[in-house]
């Protein structure tokens, strides 16, 4: 029986797109983020992807997403 917790979920609406981030315990105490992207398709139907990232590789994940963030907030256009 799957017994994972939500104990923090946020919502980010971004023109046709939604993500969620959401911070969930499993039924052995560890900690993991789950990124998902909802996009609306033709019609009633959704696309979803979803990305999970574990607590003993948040701190790397960080630093490669703000290094990506970095370079396309600093880079020329």
């Amino acid at each position: 029986m799957n017994k994972n917790t939500e104990i923090f979920s946020e919502k980010v609406q971004a023109g046709s797109r939604n993500y969620f981030f959401d911070v969930r315990v499993s039924s052995e105490g560890v900690k993991y983020l789950t990124i998902s992207e909802s996009k609306r398709k033709e019609g009633e139907n959704f696309d979803h992807k979803r990305i999970m990232i574990f607590e003993e590789h948040i701190e790397t994940f960080r630093d490669g997403l703000s290094k990506a963030f970095d370079f396309i907030l600093n880079s020329e256009k």
